[in-house]
Formats: structure tokens, C-alpha cells, sequence
């Protein structure tokens, strides 16, 4: 509704209605209030007790209507009632109450109702009771200073998140390691053991933090210290590798028990000799890819770790995955040999290249890491 459905012959009435009594609880306005004046002595003292008050905003849209009215020629007049805070039956009938007494003095025809909003279902009954409402105005408020400062916050939270070390290890970094983890188990078609090591590591870790059990052992095995956060780094490792490994192992197993050898080994375990290799060769060549993989993580985070404390002893780390890398093959081609499908020939050839490669790159690492701690010793003199 608009102000062009309102007559300029009848007595208007321009009504706030505080349901809950805001102007009352904030400010220490009695009401009703009636004429420009009073209105806007008490919109002052809501906004001034609490500036951020929706119904001092309504006040001042109504007296601002109340000028427009004026200046058109009508007749009318403007008010404040007000209810209770326990809001109810309570705050309806002072509603009620305090325009009864307003009719009284003023006698409107018509009611101009301003509102919020909020309670404009439970109030406009009570007024429309007694006097039609010829047109109603909801007061919105354009900018919300808290709609502000929860975006602000929210901000400087995701911020802190993503910039902030000590955040972004467990925010981004742990949630990355897991993702990386099952995707490279999918690229071996391995989805199924990668979501289910997903969830182990998940439900582990939550049992661990949410009970405790990581404090628990660090004061068993030294009750004099924290567990730190190298410390909560090393054993999620840990427990990581070590489901990976047992997860790699687990499924080898499920792999040679349903073999045909394994099948004869059970009937005659005199037959050891006969397939017992090939049955290992399937082990090995249905497990090495997760035990592998365990086994990296955990030289991965030893490295991780060792550079977020700015420790330089992470050789051994590197050498570790290198060799992890190096061997990968040669063993797989082992594993195939034994089963029946692999060629000595070419295992030799991997075993030379690893062997080369080692005796190339494994003395440089030492060297780097040995002139580092060399460095390193000479700025601490």
C-alpha cells in the first residue's frame, strides 16, 4: 500500500506499534507517545541507548511520513505504542490498551501503519479491530553493521586459514595429504582401499583428539612433556603409514588366498616348494604398491616436519624416498619373475640402473647435507 490511497478529509493517524517494547527496555520511554516532538525524543534515546535498534529506524521513516502528509495537506497525526518484552498475550493487550486511549484523545479515521516487519501479522489485527489500516510501510534497514562484521570476521578467519602456518597444516595441509593419498590410489585403481584408508585416518584421528589418547601416551612416555606439534605431526604420520602399510598387506593376502597355488598349498602343504614363491611373488606384486606408498609418507612427513621446525637433518629422509623410488621397479620386476610372467635379463637391467643411480645421487645428497650442518655450525659460532 501507498500514501495515495489516504484521504485528506479524514483524521489520520501515523502509528508505530514496538511490539516488544525495545523503547521501553532500552531507552526508558514511556509511551504512547503522541505529536512529532515526543516521537522523536524517544527514536533519539533508542538509538542513542542502542544504535544499531530496528524501531528507532521506524520511528524516523514514520515522522518522515508524518512531514510528507503535512505538507500535503492532511490531517493527521503521529504515534508510538508499545508492548512487553515477554511479547504474547501480554504485549497484545497493552498494545491494545495504549491505542484505545490514543482513539480517545485523537479519534483517528485511518491508520497509516509503519513497520518493521517483524510483528506486523500480530499487530495489525489489533488495530484493524478498531480503526482500518488504510496503508502500511515496512521499514527495511539498508546496510546491517552485523551482517558487516560476520563477513569481516568470517574473512579474516578463512585469511588466517590459508596464510597462517599454524592453521593451514591442519586446514589445508592434512585434508591435501588425504585427497593426494586417495587420488593416487585411484590412478592404480585402487579406489576402494583408498577410501577405506581415507576413513581409517579420519576416524583414527578423531578418536585420538576427541578422547585424548595422544596426551595420554606422550605423559606415559614422558610425563614431563606436551605432546608438541611436531610432535601431533609425527604421529598422524605414523598412524598414516602404518594403516597404509597394513591395508597393502591385508589385500596381498586377500589377492594370494584366492589363487589356484594357494588352493594346491592347502591340500598339500608338502607342496611349499612348488608354489610357495609364486605365492609370494603375487604378495608382493598385489601389496608393494601401498606398502610403498606407507613407507614414503612417512619419509615425506619426516621431511615435512623437519622443515617446518627448520631442521636440517632430513637426509636420511631423502635418501629414503630415493631409494624407495629407485628399487620400486627392479622389485616389481622380482615379484613377476617369481610368478612366471617376468624376464631375469631385464631384472638385472633394473637392478644395474638402481645401483648407478644410487652411487650417482646418493653421494650428493650426503655432500649437500654435510655442508649444510657445516654452515649451519659456523653461523652458530
Amino acid at each position: 500500500m501507498s500514501s495515495s490511497n489516504i484521504s485528506s478529509k479524514n483524521k489520520i493517524l501515523i502509528l508505530v506499534a514496538d511490539r516488544d517494547n525495545d523503547i521501553g527496555e532500552k531507552a526508558n520511554v514511556i509511551t504512547p507517545l503522541i505529536g512529532k516532538k515526543d516521537c522523536l525524543e524517544g527514536a533519539n534515546q533508542l538509538i542513542l541507548s542502542d544504535p544499531e535498534e530496528a524501531d528507532a529506524n521506524t520511528i524516523f521513516a514514520a515522522v518522515s511520513e508524518y512531514d510528507k502528509l503535512i505538507k500535503e495537506g492532511h490531517n493527521c497525526e503521529i504515534s508510538v505504542i508499545s508492548g512487553d518484552k515477554e511479547e504474547g498475550f501480554k504485549a497484545d493487550k497493552k498494545l491494545a490498551k495504549e491505542f484505545d486511549n490514543i482513539q480517545k484523545s485523537y479519534n483517528p479515521k485511518e491508520v497509516f501503519f509503519i513497520s518493521d516487519g517483524v510483528n506486523e501479522r500480530e499487530i495489525k489485527p489489533i488495530i484493524e479491530s478498531r480503526v482500518p489500516i488504510v496503508s502500511i510501510k515496512r521499514v527495511v534497514v539498508k546496510h546491517s553493521r552485523s551482517l558487516e562484521v560476520s563477513y569481516a570476521i568470517f574473512g579474516r578467519y578463512l585469511k588466517s586459514v590459508i596464510f597462517e602456518k599454524k592453521y593451514s597444516r591442519y586446514a589445508l595441509g592434512v585434508p591435501g595429504i588425504l585427497i593426494l593419498l586417495y587420488g593416487f590410489l585411484t590412478y592404480f585403481d585402487l579406489a576402494r582401499e583408498g577410501l577405506l584408508i581415507t576413513t581409517l585416518i579420519i576416524g583414527i584421528t578423531a578418536i585420538i583428539r576427541g578422547f585424548d589418547l595422544d596426551k595420554m601416551l606422550s605423559q606415559i612416555s614422558n610425563p614431563s612433556k606436551n605432546l608438541t606439534l611436531r610432535g601431533y605431526l609425527r604421529l598422524f604420520s605414523t598412524l598414516t603409514s602404518i594403516l597404509i602399510i597394513v591395508v597393502g598387506i591385508i589385500q596381498g593376502y586377500t589377492k594370494l588366498t584366492n589363487t589356484y597355488e594357494y588352493e594346491l598349498l592347502a591340500s598339500n602343504p608338502n607342496a611349499v616348494l612348488n608354489y610357495g614363491s609364486i605365492l609370494f611373488g603375487v604378495f608382493i606384486n598385489n601389496s608393494m604398491n601401498l606398502i610403498w606408498l606407507g613407507i614414503g609418507l612417512s619419509f615425506l612427513a619426516t621431511i615435512l616436519y623437519n622443515r617446518v621446525e627448520r631442521d636440517i637433518t632430513t637426509g636420511r629422509a631423502v635418501i629414503g624416498i630415493i631409494t624407495l623410488l629407485l628399487f620400486y621397479i627392479p622389485i616389481r620386476e622380482f615379484a613377476l619373475l617369481l610368478t612366471g610372467k617376468g624376464n631375469p635379463i631385464t631384472l638385472i637391467a633394473y637392478i644395474l640402473i638402481g645401483l648407478a643411480a644410487s652411487s650417482v645421487v646418493l653421494p650428493i645428497i650426503y655432500k649437500y647435507v654435510r655442508s649444510k650442518r657445516k654452515r649451519r655450525r659456523i653461523k652458530q659460532k
